[in-house]
């Protein structure tokens, strides 16, 4: 409101760090005044206006960010934290650490009591990172980055037995609370190793893989958004290291789910293998879940589910099967030597009679059963994969998902 020196004052501390332009409006005024018998005598009329903008900066604390590495020359699928601690003059900042990978957004942890955040992870490919933690501007500090930090990751030792692991859950529906199991490829004969279990750059846990390569994390009820979680295994002098796909989960914050679990546990599959999918709804959950391969299928194959859509909860059973387009088969046709073999019968001209066409056509049909073998080829042995399995119901910030994960071996071909 105005005062009656013509004077409206403002307080604000809401303003953010940076520059600002400012502008006031008046918004005018009319003033009246009525003789006894209601008759307008005089009147005072002020128009609106706008004042001549003004810049305002509004600076903050300096502050000052500090990165460091666990290990600046990690093996490829270990674990590496990085470390940043906030500082300033005045006090301990507030807010958030924003980590980058040259430009790739790693993550974004809260600042703790002291002025510290960490941000874990096993996913950094081989080759040279360049690694910055900023600090993101909050209340009375300014933002900062970090002096850049290399990180050379080695590849896995070329006398190592080579591992994939594959991450699942499975979940309390009484408690909701939630069970992390990593199961690790090529353990057989050798001893195993630690697995490391994180969540968006934190760790939530390590645990010991038992005699069939399986470790377990018990992680209690997550919190409602999303989470992106990953299983390390560190290897060992026998054993490369190596770290599952990103596991994905998105949580409602309110009102019922479902839960999805592997009801007949099978952890390394081929296209024989019928893997039995359960989906489970909490009290009230009727939605549609939909179910989808979201990773790491092969070319070639294609993900069979029988049903592919459940109402409110039940069991889909899962098959990888080969996706054989119509050109493949045409071309492993048994008719096609005889289709050849009739082709040249047609063309080749009975110069000599017809029995030295005829030994021309069995010419022509060795040749092609030769060129047939050496182009099958003997099959060769595949390397398994990891496929992630995805349940999905509701659309927008209403969406559930949950993941799980199973290791495929393609069929020799």
């Amino acid at each position: 409101e105005i005062n009656s020196n013509g004077v409206a004052p403002l307080d604000t501390s809401l303003l953010s760090l940076g520059t600002h332009t400012i502008t006031a409006t008046y918004q005018g005024f009319t003033q009246s005044a009525y003789t006894a018998t209601d008759t307008v005598y005089t009147a005072a009329i002020f128009s609106p206006s706008t004042s001549a903008p003004v810049s305002v900066v509004i600076s903050g604390y300096s502050t000052t960010v500090t990165l460091s590495a666990s290990n600046t020359s990690p093996t490829v699928g270990t674990v590496v934290t990085f470390a940043a601690n906030v500082s300033s003059s005045t006090g301990v900042p507030f807010g958030g650490v924003t980590f980058y990978d040259a430009d790739t957004l790693l993550g974004t942890i809260g600042l703790s009591s002291s002025g510290g955040a960490s941000f874990s992870t096993a996913s950094l490919v081989t080759g040279s990172h360049t690694i910055t933690a900023s600090f993101n501007a909050n209340g009375s500090f300014a933002g900062s980055t970090s002096a850049p930090l290399t990180i050379n990751v080695a590849p896995a030792p070329a006398n190592a037995i080579g591992t994939i692991i594959s991450l699942s859950q499975e979940i309390d529906p009484g408690t909701g609370t939630s069970t992390l199991f990593a199961t690790v490829s090529g353990l057989v004969g050798v001893s195993g190793g630690p697995v490391t279990f994180l969540d968006d750059g934190k760790i939530l846990g390590m645990a010991e893989t038992d005699a069939n390569g399986v470790a377990s994390q018990q992680i209690g009820a997550l919190a409602s958004g999303t989470h992106s979680l990953t299983a390390s295994f560190a290897g060992n002098a026998h054993l490369s290291p190596s770290v599952s796909p990103a596991l994905f989960a998105q949580w409602p914050q309110t009102g019922p789910g479902f839960d999805l679990s592997l009801s007949s546990p099978a952890s390394h599959v081929t296209s024989s293998t019928t893997v039995v999918l359960g989906v489970e709804g909490t009290a009230g959950f009727e939605q549609q879940v939909q179910m989808s391969c979201s990773s790491g299928l092969p070319q070639g194959y294609s993900c069979v589910f029988s049903p592919a859509a459940l109402s409110g909860g039940g069991v889909s059973k899962l098959r990888i099967l080969p996706a054989e387009s119509s050109n493949s088969v045409l071309l492993k046709a048994p008719l096609t030597p005889a289709l050849l073999i009739g082709f040249a019968w047609v063309i080749l001209p009975d110069r000599r009679g017809r029995a030295s066409r005829t030994m021309v056509v069995l010419v022509a049909f060795c040749m092609l059963s030769a060129l047939a073998a050496c182009s099958a080829g003997t099959p060769q042995p595949q390397q398994a994969v990891v496929v992630t399995i995805q349940a999905t119901s509701g659309i927008g910030p209403n969406v559930i998902v949950h993941s799980t994960q199973i290791q495929f071996t393609p069929d020799a071909r």
